[in-house]
């Protein structure tokens, strides 16, 4: 999911100290604008080994975005978990909630990593609900600027809201609701607005896309809607683009290979944008400020890894493997 980059966001020429010189016939080019909360490594949390009574993973893998490839071994998450949130910034990556192997063994725990350095998470905090024996924290989802993550589908009725502060460890607070109670759906952000798509408790899902403004709390407003009704769908985003991957919409949990986009920065339905090279639900997706990736999903477990080139549209080309397949791997986040 999104982060911040080290790389400054803008810089200026100095018209006032060349006063009174010969300004006349020098050329000058704007700066590059780098996307400021974007990195070069994805990296994807847990998940599932199978898509009926799964069998959970801990693995922390890692992809270079940029380059195709399999996956690489990060870490492990302190217990096996499935269908958890991830949020980033420029150097840490938090994964939250989830699903454990046996019934309802949910957890509200918050943990990071530190992306440029491979290892095991570290407690970061808890969410405001969930835990061993609840459900009120799976598969939920997240998304994130260079200063704070939102953790959405949260509640037993699934429309809370929570948010943290990525540099700063302690548990999470209250945010606001979705203004249609759903989990199990995408999420992305250009940095100043979220946005959240799909989900559902049963097949064939919503179709709802809304959002909230990152910096303040409250409620979810309508945004438009996506080009299907489905949940177990995941999302990704640049500074322009959300893309909406996958998803179910029926009980014979067959999976889709749609993939939608939006133009973040204003509001309106979403539009196709092409397909994944596999029907699948629950891949767990990340971006850089070019590319979106889409890891694994239930097909009934796909170990395959897809990517986009964000600005363009068409179908999805093979970028390399998962270490195993696994579905509902959706604590993912990106950065260096």
């Amino acid at each position: 999911m999104p982060v911040r980059s080290t790389v400054k966001s803008e810089s200026y020429y100095d018209f006032f100290s060349n006063s009174g010189k010969n300004t006349d016939a020098f050329d000058y080019d704007p700066p590059l604008v780098i996307d400021p909360w974007f990195g070069n490594r994805g990296v994807i949390h847990g998940g599932g080994i199978s898509p009926f009574n799964p069998g959970m993973s801990n693995i922390i893998q890692y992809v270079t975005i940029t380059s195709a490839g399999n996956a690489t071994d990060f870490g492990d998450l302190p217990k096996n978990l499935q269908g958890m949130a991830g949020v980033s910034n420029a150097s840490r990556g938090v994964s939250a909630g989830g699903k454990g192997p046996g019934g309802n063994d949910g957890s509200n725990s918050i943990q990071y990593i530190t992306i440029a350095n491979t290892g095991n998470t570290t407690d970061f905090g808890d969410l405001t609900v969930g835990g061993t024996g609840q459900s009120d924290a799976n598969y939920i989802t997240g998304v994130s600027n260079s200063t704070r993550g939102l953790i959405a589908g949260l509640t037993s009725s699934n429309d809370g809201i929570d948010y943290i502060t990525i540099a700063t460890t302690g548990n999470a607070q209250a945010f606001g609701n979705l203004s249609v109670a759903r989990r199990m759906g995408g999420s992305g952000s250009n940095g100043i607005k979220a946005v959240f798509g799909g989900g559902g408790s049963s097949n064939p899902g919503s179709d709802v896309i809304d959002y909230v403004t990152m910096a303040t709390t409250g409620n979810a407003a309508d945004y438009g809607d996506l080009t299907q009704n489905r949940r177990y769908c995941s999302g990704t985003s640049n500074k322009d683009r959300t893309l909406f991957m996958g998803g179910s919409v029926s009980e014979a949990w067959d999976g889709v290979n749609t993939i939608d986009y939006i133009e973040i920065n204003s509001s309106g339905n979403a539009t196709d944008f092409g397909d994944l090279t596999l029907r699948r639900y629950g891949p767990g997706c990340f971006a850089s400020s070019t590319r979106a990736l889409a890891a694994g999903g239930s097909h009934p477990a796909a170990n395959v890894i897809d990517y986009v080139t964000i600005s363009s549209t068409g179908n999805a080309t093979d970028f390399g493997d998962m270490l195993n397949g696994t579905a509902w791997a959706t604590g993912c986040c990106s950065g260096d």
